[in-house]
């Protein structure tokens, strides 16, 4: 890129030139809105972007810039909303299977959502994306975007989600003391969002990340989450889904695998011997587990409030948090096993 400046209506520019990917010699300044620019493409006027402009140490910087792979071709906002849904809409293209497909279209009122079974091993997909509008005049999306075969789940926007949701969010807004927890190098949580159909109020949810999701992230919450642990819980999601261990469960909270009795640890043994895989996996592997599990329960226990209502500030163009809501549900360390969602592979 060749820094430059750009001037529209006596108004410089300090930042260097977007460059297009597909061909056309880059992008020209075509209106100024408030902290908003409008860019069209230098030869081809069917390429546009609009671009939110943010000022940090005195200079002006792109809102979003990491995530433009390239200018948007000129559309309804329609065209726009079906673009962000083609990842998953295109499993059912590709296959044929357009009829296994559900669709609520109110793109005309800013609403599109996607979702259904395709003929691969019983995978599934969803995307729902929303339209926030602001003063003026310009699109926020909101992305939602889930997968069964690898437990994909992403929350997405075409600005950067810090400058989109409330000012300080974060793991700090649902658990105010999390400075006293330990710290922890993996992520526990992510966020599930209802995107409205209708109106702006949106809901936001605290979800713990299925059980043999463990991938380094210095922040518990995350985002997106579509990394896999190759050294899946098998052991410990059979004893989750019997009644039958849920003593041994109780136990297994605060008592290490090699002081269980002999008849506690035949059963693990006899569990590792069904599970087909290349590497047996040892005690001390299967106690690390259970620690990690210790420790994402315990920032499970000290969640104050587990979702949130988040206002639409059309000024600012980023949400607001109208309401909070306790977390209701408390649960045992062996209830919490036995309820917790797990990774596991679908075919």
């Amino acid at each position: 890129m060749q820094p430059y400046e750009n001037e529209l209506n006596g108004i410089n520019l300090d930042f260097d030139p977007l460059l297009c990917c597909c061909g056309t010699d880059g992008l020209l300044v075509k209106t100024i809105k408030g902290n908003y620019v409008l860019y069209e493409g230098k030869k081809d006027k069917n390429l546009y972007l609009n671009a939110r402009l943010v000022v940090e140490d005195n200079k002006t910087l792109i809102d979003g810039l990491g995530m433009i792979n390239m200018p948007m071709i000129k559309g309804s906002l329609k065209d726009k909303l079906w673009r962000e849904v083609q990842a998953c809409n295109s499993n059912f293209t590709e296959m044929d299977a357009e009829d296994m497909r559900n669709v609520i279209d109110d793109t005309q009122n800013g609403y599109l959502k996607i979702w259904g079974e395709y003929p691969t091993c019983g995978c599934a997909c969803s995307t729902t994306v929303g339209a926030y509008k602001d003063h003026y005049g310009f699109y926020t999306l909101l992305k939602k975007s889930e997968g069964t075969c690898d437990y994909s789940t992403d929350i997405r926007s075409n600005r950067l989600l810090s400058e989109v949701l409330p000012d300080g969010f974060g793991i700090q807004t649902f658990i105010s003391e999390v400075n006293k927890l330990p710290k922890t190098n993996f992520a526990i949580f992510t966020l599930d969002v209802a995107i409205p159909r209708k109106g702006t109020d949106t809901k936001v949810s605290l979800k713990t990340l299925p059980l043999g999701l463990f991938y380094s992230s210095e922040n518990p919450l995350v985002y997106y989450s579509f990394e896999r642990d190759s050294e899946m819980l098998e052991i410990l999601y059979k004893l989750a889904n019997d009644k039958k261990y849920s003593k041994l469960l109780e136990k297994l909270e605060h008592t290490k695998v090699v002081h269980l009795s002999s008849d506690e640890q035949a059963i693990i043994t006899a569990m590792k011997k069904n599970i087909s895989s290349e590497q047996v996996v040892s005690n001390e592997e299967f106690q690390n587990r259970i620690d990690k599990i210790k420790r994402i329960y315990t920032y499970y226990t000290q969640i104050k409030y587990d979702s949130l209502l988040l206002g639409w500030d059309k000024e600012k163009a980023r949400f607001f948090i109208k309401e909070k809501y306790r977390r209701k549900e408390k649960m045992s360390f062996s209830e919490f096993l036995q309820k917790s969602l797990y990774w596991v592979p679908n075919c």
